[in-house]
């Protein structure tokens, strides 16, 4: 099936109708960021000095028992690449930035952009704003405000100094995420100092290692799509209800804490997974499987963008979950087939910290960073086009793809290092070398970046505690800036897998505005600010149905498209919201059936392409093996 190309959205990967989209349209881009599991109105986020929020309602119970589907006949093929892979002819360039953000362009294909969610984006239930961070001793003590929990920045932070999220809306885990390692990681990256770029022979280099045949713990084909459950919600939906196309269950024992799903990568009528080992392809318009590649170890991190068919994922070295997150793998999403395998860099940070990466899509190249190692491979092949390692003052420690890469880096100063002093970079992704540098004030750190067309980010400063939205213009000169208070909701992940993912936010943005949501208000309902990014000023309030809670999509040619939260009797829509006013108009409303099922999704990315929308259970995780097999992973709604 031919890809339709909707507008190319300008957002960073959480914003656009269709996760890892590309193209060249008029329309303006959507803003980059990352969805979130479902939940009912959450309390205000408290000011620095007040109070954490309290804990949200209990979650409501799902959508009765899962019946048992008997698998597909499609066999899992073990990936078993040549070990010399001939290079694929490279994908045409990213016109524009999408997944959650849009993916370079396939090869005679128009791409649709990303999801709005994903990457693809937090594992634990949303906890509200924030989550509890130890208190200090004296009458003023308190947890600050955080609107960024998840991705905490603290160069002088150790190992354990995380916390794990207060439960919220969704289904209860008695398997609890680990949330320490997110502190320590950070901390990992930002003791790294120094830098210096080598270009390397575009047609040479370093080769990667002969790809090597996966396998899988468990080889099984995947379960087919619950039907019954799909034809149980049909018949009780009425006239106005979309219908449920498929719902799809893991099917898979995981480990004891659950696992994230990342993607989704949508590719020529397919919808892509990666969960736990195995790397899965199912039809966007039946949910039945393409394809399966399995695996021989946990799948630790992935880049939310795609070149072409091309996506990457990088594994433990294991087997099975032993090692770091250190095996970088190159996929075709056409054929289903591992292309190459490179092992990322040791690292010099010493024993006791748990060392994550960073990856990034541009064009067609992919770019992983980790402690004081950068490098850049070619996407088709895993032939190694730059490096960095630490040999200056600055190191960049996140990356953001799309149609632009975008470096964030830490500079420390001062006699004892301790001044905190960051740059952000847009990087020629061919050659790794900065095209602009933007210098931040001292003490000011990027917490997440909203858009990378145009650069919109989130900053900190940890000195005053305040936080602020900034704007820059294609040269990296200062566009605007604007307060960043604790009416907003961003919707940014918390997944342990996102720890290093500054772009996994539900915000959106086209080239004059950027689209923020705020909290909800003692009425149930929310809405979406229009900040104008020439000079930082509200432009609009756009106000939610009464009892809705709705967060930005994409900003399309006909005006902003948004997501309304599923609620306690209602299920979930998605609306457009025109330009200049008016009030949202529902384009697609799911049966009220679903709405214990959308509530279960735990930081989920969606996306909204051609009348159908799609729904990615951010992370899968239960209290028994039986129920971790039919936990619901997927499911797509249309007219």
């Amino acid at each position: 099936m031919t890809e339709q190309q909707p507008p190319q959205p300008t957002h960073g990967p959480y914003g656009s109708l269709n996760p890892h989209g590309g193209g060249t349209p008029a329309a303006p881009q959507p803003a980059y960021g990352y969805p979130q599991a479902q939940q009912p109105p959450q309390p205000q986020a408290a000011e620095p000095t007040t109070p954490a929020p309290a804990p949200a309602p209990a979650p409501e119970p799902g959508y009765g028992y899962p019946q048992p589907q008997a698998p597909e006949p499609v066999a899992a093929q073990p990936a078993a690449p040549a070990p010399t892979p001939a290079p694929a002819p490279a994908p045409a360039p990213e016109p524009g930035y999408g997944y959650p953000q849009p993916q370079a362009a396939e090869p005679q294909a128009p791409q649709p952009p990303h999801g709005y969610g994903y990457p693809q984006a937090g594992a634990e239930p949303q906890p509200g704003y924030g989550y509890p961070h130890p208190q200090t001793s004296g009458p003023a003590a308190g947890p600050a405000y955080d609107p960024f929990p998840g991705l905490r920045q603290d160069p002088d932070a150790g190992p354990g100094v995380g916390m794990e999220p207060e439960p919220g809306p969704g289904p209860e885990r008695r398997r609890r995420r680990p949330f320490a390692v997110i502190a320590a990681v950070v901390a990992a990256l930002l003791v790294i100092s120094g830098g210096t770029w080598y270009a390397l022979d575009m047609e040479g280099g370093d080769g990667p290692a002969g790809a090597k045949p996966s396998q899988s713990a468990s080889p099984t084909a995947p379960p087919g799509p619950d039907t019954a459950t799909a034809d149980k919600i049909n018949q009780g939906r009425t006239t106005t209800d979309a219908k449920m196309l498929w719902l799809r269950r893991g099917g898979v024992d995981l480990p004891r804490d659950g696992a994230d799903v990342f993607g989704p990568w949508f590719s020529k009528g397919t919808v892509t997974t990666a969960l736990h080992r195995t790397v899965t392809s199912v039809s966007a318009t039946t949910g039945k499987v393409k394809w399966s590649l399995p695996l021989d170890s946990d799948i630790c991190q992935a880049a939310t963008h795609r070149s072409g068919t091309y996506i990457a994922v990088a594994t433990k070295e294991g087997p099975g979950s032993k090692g770091d997150c250190r095996r970088v793998r190159g996929i075709d999403l056409a054929t289903g087939k591992q292309l190459w395998e490179q092992k990322v860099p040791d690292d010099e940070i010493g024993e006791g910290i748990d060392s994550s990466i960073s990856m990034a899509v541009t064009r067609t190249t992919l770019v992983v960073g980790r402690a004081n190692f950068t490098t850049g491979y070619k996407i088709a092949d895993g032939k190694q086009l730059f490096g960095r390692t630490s040999t200056g003052n600055c190191q960049p420690y996140r990356f953001a793809g799309g149609s632009r890469l975008l470096a964030v880096l830490n500079c420390p100063g001062g006699a004892a290092r301790k001044t905190r002093q960051e740059q952000i970079q847009e990087l020629d992704p061919e050659t790794g070398k900065p095209r602009w540098t933007h210098q931040l004030a001292p003490d000011d750190q990027v917490r997440r970046v909203f858009s990378v067309k145009p650069v919109v980010v989130a900053l900190h400063n940890a000195t005053t505690e305040k936080y602020t939205l900034l704007a820059l213009d294609k040269n990296g000169k200062k566009r605007s800036a604007a307060p960043l208070t604790n009416e907003y909701r961003h919707g940014c992940s918390q997944r342990v897998a996102d720890a290093t993912n500054v772009s996994s936010c539900q915000v959106a943005a086209n080239a004059g505005y950027v689209y923020m949501a705020t909290e909800p208000a003692a009425n149930g309902a929310n809405q979406i600010v229009v900040i104008d990014l020439d000079n930082g000023k509200v432009k609009r309030r756009i106000s939610a149905p009464a009892g809705r809670v709705m967060m930005p999509m994409e900003v399309s040619d006909a005006g902003l498209m948004v997501r309304l939260e599923a609620t306690a009797k209602l299920g979930g829509a998605v609306a457009l919201a025109p330009f200049q006013s008016g009030a949202p108009r529902i384009l697609l409303q799911l049966p009220a059936a679903t709405a214990p099922l959308e509530r279960g999704f735990q930081s989920p990315v969606v996306t909204y392409d051609n009348d159908r929308y799609t729904l990615v259970n951010g992370t899968v995780a239960a209290d028994s093996d039986a129920e971790e097999r039919t936990k619901e992973t997927l499911m797509a709604f249309g007219k």
